[in-house]
């Protein structure tokens, strides 16, 4: 280009928008930009370049060489640049003698004078040299064009294409970095670069208000040898608040499986205060504060190996009542994670970790815990995910000492040092077939509780754990206390709700309204001494498919006091098994069990019904002083050791069977007559000898011979008693059903003094 004249291609700047729309201006510019780059109204190029595009009156095309190589440039005149991926305007601005030159939005000749790109926040990466192309090192282009925004923040804009990184993205307050969505992709060198430790392709660090949006991640971890090129974590987030990441799928993290154990995690949420315990994770002091990952996709599916996928860590290590800096007010909401994370998929950890949620998220591939809150942590939340499929990772099958718990909740005990968690809540979750045909653990479980306090397991569906063969729905182990279960729907485990049988010091459960169906135990109850109190069972639907165990058990005096109340026990070989010195069974169903109630010494039970138990109602099987049971209804004719109490105006009748000891206590007491009547032969009640010739309404119940006989049809009785030991038979134009054989007999106690 000549310098100091008018080139033939200079046109007015009337012209130039005669010729060209707004938006193919801004098209030429380098691609039509995210709608996000023009929050606030005004025009596309308007956006792109100012407003005061209008002031200018004449422009020359022209090359970024010939920029660079300009002797003698015109103030009054703009400079279109032309090649592709870099077009835009630039002014030479006179007055400016110390601008940088960054090659994107600012030009400095040799002579010292300076072009100026004329745009407003919103910056494209190849103005800078960043090319898409797959294989040069764009890291720098990108990092300058992070850079060049003030404090007022901006977008960095990604257009479509394969960005290679060497080294970190450090992002700015305010800078919100845009891509294309699928389209655009950063992926990280493995040739070249990465050689530090707890570094991450993209590091918020230090920043306030950073976005992430619409890219992809690639960290390359497949064949990645650790040794040469060490990535620690595909995002580092760290002394940062009120930053988002939207939209960005994370995949391949991580290094190739072959050179060792897996590392990880994929993306890193921390907080330091001075003096911690723990070995560095990158960043420095400071916390995270209202970090918001919303529809990510994470990845995993090649040959490399992460040990954890999203970890918000703090130092599990120090136990303290109040830190400087937490993790805190995170939410992930409606992320996707898929293909195999070997330790956690997310993991929340350590006692400044707190307040955060994980909500409408989906998992697939094995873990040994989607999600886990772990020793500290608390007042978090897991609501409304989805985790279906997977199970234990395959390094893990063997290893005994691993777990499978899809949704985990637990401190520690180790070495006598405990460190609990407390105060989170895991509600209406969808949990279904996971686990391994190989499992052998008992306590694998979909939802698992350890070393906790606080705690709330609500709402949750659970289905199909370890094909229905090991472990369980809901996993109470030792050291919980203050834990609410209530209205839970598990099917298709072998146990539904269940303790550890080697825990103590477990206290204040309450299970509400859940409904339960196993294999095996409905609930298992079973613990050591040392704790066991504030047990309630209330409400709840419990059925067992099998005939071996109890449907609901415990071990002989685990729990203290339990109540039991309102709950409907269905199958097993018996329906409550009332292990525990002072039990309170209130207001139960029990069906179709072989015993529906097994009952120790000091139980009290009112109110409960028996229905088609096949053996018999209740077994008392040791124990002084008796159960005492009130105004219970048992059916099974066998039943010899129940005692029944209730009340009554009269010696009962109506045929139904009493047992010895059975007592009735008198509702109408006059002087001189008794407090109540006890059964001491035991037999069907009937207080009417049959009598020839006598008129009979349906429903009267008669003795004759020592057989007891209900009127199933109005009518005058013959001359002889009735005989029949089965069915009904006519007795003059009566008709008499045989109820059994055997007359119980009462005798009055306790006169009253007239």
């Amino acid at each position: 280009m000549k310098e100091g004249t008018q080139p033939k291609s200079a046109i007015s700047r009337r012209k130039l928008l005669a010729s060209m729309s707004m938006a193919a201006i801004a098209l030429g510019s380098g691609s039509m930009l995210h709608a996000r780059a023009l929050q606030g109204g005004g025009t596309v190029t308007g956006s792109v370049y100012g407003e005061n595009l209008c002031d200018r009156q004449l422009c020359i095309v022209s090359t970024m060489a010939e920029l660079r190589a300009a002797t003698d440039p015109d103030p009054d005149y703009l400079y279109f640049i032309t090649e592709p991926g870099r077009e835009g305007f630039f002014y030479y601005d006179p007055q400016d003698s110390g601008s940088v030159h960054n090659d994107g939005t600012v030009v400095v000749t040799p002579l010292g004078k300076r072009f100026k790109r004329m745009c407003d926040k919103v910056m494209t990466v190849t103005w800078f040299g960043a090319k898409g192309d797959g294989s040069t090192d764009s890291t720098s282009a990108i990092q300058k064009a992070i850079d060049c925004l003030g404090v007022e923040g901006g977008v960095v804009y990604v257009p479509s294409g394969v960005y290679i990184l060497t080294g970190s993205l450090r992002m700015k307050s305010s800078v919100v970095l845009q891509g294309e969505g699928a389209q655009t992709i950063l992926k990280a060198s493995q040739t070249s670069g990465w050689n530090e430790s707890y570094r991450a392709m993209v590091e918020l660090v230090g920043t306030e208000g950073a976005e992430v949006r619409d890219l992809v991640l690639d960290q390359h971890g497949s064949g990645r040898n650790p040794l040469e090129h060490r990535i620690s974590y595909t995002m580092l987030v760290n002394d940062a608040q009120d930053c988002t990441i939207d939209n960005v799928v994370f995949r391949d993290a991580g290094y190739d499986i072959g050179y060792g154990r897996p590392s990880g995690p994929v993306l890193l949420l921390s907080a330091k205060d001075s003096g911690d315990t723990n070995p560095g994770t990158g960043g420095g002091v400071g916390g995270c504060r209202n970090i918001k990952i919303f529809r990510c996709t994470f990845v995993q599916k090649g040959t490399a190996g992460v040990g954890f996928c999203i970890r918000l860590h703090s130092d599990w290590l120090l136990m303290k009542p109040e830190f400087d800096h937490y993790v805190e007010q995170v939410v992930i909401d409606s992320c996707r994670f898929e293909g195999e994370f070997s330790w956690n998929v997310i993991e929340l950890a350590g006692g400044a970790t707190r307040c955060n949620k994980i909500v409408n998220c989906h998992f697939t591939g094995k873990t040994l815990s989607s999600i886990d809150f772990d020793k500290g942590t608390n007042r978090n939340v897991a609501s409304n995910n989805t985790i279906a499929g997977g199970g234990k990772p395959d390094m893990y099958l063997t290893d005994p000492t691993t777990r499978l718990a899809c949704i985990n909740v637990h401190g520690t005990g180790a070495g006598g040092q405990f460190y609990y968690t407390h105060s989170n809540s895991v509600v209406n979750n969808f949990i279904s077939d996971c686990g391994n045909d190989a499992a052998t653990d008992p306590y694998e479980a979909a939802i698992s509780v350890e070393y906790a306090h606080d705690s709330l397991i609500s709402g949750n569906m659970i289905g199909n754990i370890n094909k229905g063969l090991v472990g369980g729905g809901i996993y109470i182990g030792k050291d919980v206390t203050r834990c609410s279960i209530h209205h839970n729907h598990i099917r298709g485990t072998r146990n539904g709700i269940f303790m550890n049988a080697n825990g103590s010091s477990t206290n204040d459960i309450k299970l509400i309204g859940n409904e339960v169906q196993a294999n095996n135990y409905a609930a298992n109850l079973t613990m050591q001494p040392g704790g066991g109190t504030g047990f309630l069972l209330l409400g709840n639907s419990f059925r067992t498919e099998g005939t071996t165990n109890p449907c609901v058990a415990g071990g002989t005096n685990s729990l203290k006091e339990p109540v039991f109340a309102f709950n409907h026990f269905e199958g097993g070989a018996i329906g409550l098994s009332l292990a525990y010195a002072n039990s309170l069974a209130v207001g139960n169903v029990f069906r179709d069990a072989q015993r529906s109630i097994r009952t120790y010494q000091k139980a009290v039970l009112v109110g409960n019904v028996s229905v088609n138990a096949q053996s018999e109602d209740i077994l008392v099987t040791s124990g002084e002083p008796s159960p005492l049971l009130l105004g219970n209804r048992f059916t099974h004719p066998s039943n010899t050791m129940a005692p029944i109490v209730t009340y009554g105006e009269a010696i009962p009748g109506g045929g139904h069977m009493w047992s010895r000891r059975d007592i009735v206590y008198n509702t109408n007491p006059v002087s001189g007559g008794e407090i109540g009547w006890v059964c001491v032969s035991a037999g069907y009640a009937s207080t009417d000898a049959w009598a020839p010739s006598t008129s009979y309404a349906a429903g009267v119940v008669v003795h004759a011979s020592d057989r007891v006989y209900k009127c199933t049809a109005a009518g005058l009785s013959g001359l002889s008693a009735p005989s029949h030991t089965s069915g009904t038979a006519a007795d003059g134009t009566a008709k008499f059903q045989y109820v059994g054989t055997g007359l119980a007999e009462f005798k009055a106690f306790g006169a009253i003094q007239a």
